[in-house]
C-alpha cells in the first residue's frame, strides 16, 4: 500500500521498518451450527492472527489473538498497547510496558510499526490522532527490553581496537534505570554515525544504531534492537555508549 504523507527528510535514510497491514472480515466457524465473523489480519504479507476482534485507528488496545471459538473480543491472548509517534503508529506489546514482567530476551514479540495515514485508510474508522502519544517512560521501557544482553555480541562494524565484538555497547542495562531521562530530540542530527552490533542469534541480525550531534547535545536512534522511529536525547544512554570512542572510529 501506499502512502502520500510526507517523511521528514532526515529520516528517509534511517532503514527502519514501516509495516504493512491488511484487515479484513471472514466467516469462520466455531461451535456446531454456529457461524461467526473474524477478522484476517496480515502484516508484511504474514497471517498475524485469523480471529482478532475488529477494532479503528483510534482504539489505544488491540487484541492479539481473538478466540477461535467465541470470537469475542477480550476472550483471546494478549494485547497490544498501540501507540501514536509523530505520523506513526506501534504496535506495543503490552506487558512489555510492564517494568514487573520478565520475558526471554530471544522470544520477545516484535514491536510493529505503521504509517499513520496508511493505517487510518485500512481500518477506515476512527483517527490516528485519537491514539495516545508514546511516554518518555514507555520509550525506556522499550530499550531496556529490546537491548540484546552482551553475551549474544558477535562483532561490531565500524570495529573498535579494545571492543571488536561491540558487547560493551550493550551494557546500557547497567546505567539505565527508572530514572533515567529520556526525550524526544526537536532538532534532528543534520550528520550521524552509523553504528551495528551483529548477533548471535538464527539468520544473524544485527543492532542497527545512529549517533549524531544536534543543538540539543547527543542524540541516537535506534533502528533495531531496540527500535524506535525518533531521535531521542539521553545524558545516560550518551555516556553508556561511551560516544567519543565512537566518534574517534567513525572518523
Amino acid at each position: 500500500m501506499r502512502s502520500d504523507r510526507c517523511v521528514m527528510p532526515e529520516l528517509n535514510s534511517i532503514p527502519i521498518k514501516s509495516s504493512s497491514l491488511s484487515y479484513q472480515p471472514y466467516v469462520g466457524s466455531g461451535e456446531p451450527g454456529l457461524s461467526i465473523c473474524l477478522w484476517r489480519v496480515e502484516i508484511d504479507g504474514k497471517l498475524f492472527s485469523k480471529s482478532m476482534s475488529p477494532f479503528r485507528a483510534s482504539d489505544a488496545r488491540v487484541e492479539r489473538f481473538g478466540c477461535d471459538s467465541c470470537g469475542v473480543a477480550g476472550d483471546g491472548t494478549a494485547f497490544y498497547a498501540v501507540r501514536r509517534l509523530g505520523d506513526r503508529v506501534l504496535w506495543i506489546y503490552e506487558d512489555l510496558l510492564d517494568s514487573g514482567t520478565i520475558r526471554d530476551f530471544e522470544n520477545l514479540p516484535e514491536l510493529y510499526v505503521f504509517d499513520g495515514g496508511e493505517y487510518e485508510g485500512v481500518l477506515g474508522a476512527g483517527s490516528v490522532a485519537e491514539l495516545p502519544e508514546i511516554s518518555e517512560v514507555e520509550m525506556l521501557c522499550l530499550i531496556i527490553r529490546y537491548l540484546p544482553p552482551s553475551s549474544l555480541a558477535l562483532y561490531l562494524e565500524p570495529e573498535i581496537a579494545d571492543d571488536p565484538r561491540g558487547s560493551e555497547l550493550m551494557r546500557l542495562t547497567r546505567m539505565l534505570s527508572g530514572e533515567t531521562l529520556v526525550t524526544k530530540a526537536e532538532e534532528y542530527p543534520k550528520r550521524f554515525a552509523e553504528i551495528r552490533v551483529v548477533l548471535d542469534l538464527p539468520g544473524e541480525p544485527d543492532c542497527n544504531w545512529f549517533i549524531g550531534t544536534s543543538a540539543q547535545g547527543l542524540c541516537v536512534m535506534f533502528a533495531a534492537f531496540p527500535k524506535l522511529p525518533c531521535w531521542i536525547c539521553s545524558e545516560q544512554i550518551a555516556q553508556s555508549l561511551m560516544c567519543q570512542r565512537l566518534e574517534r572510529s567513525s572518523g
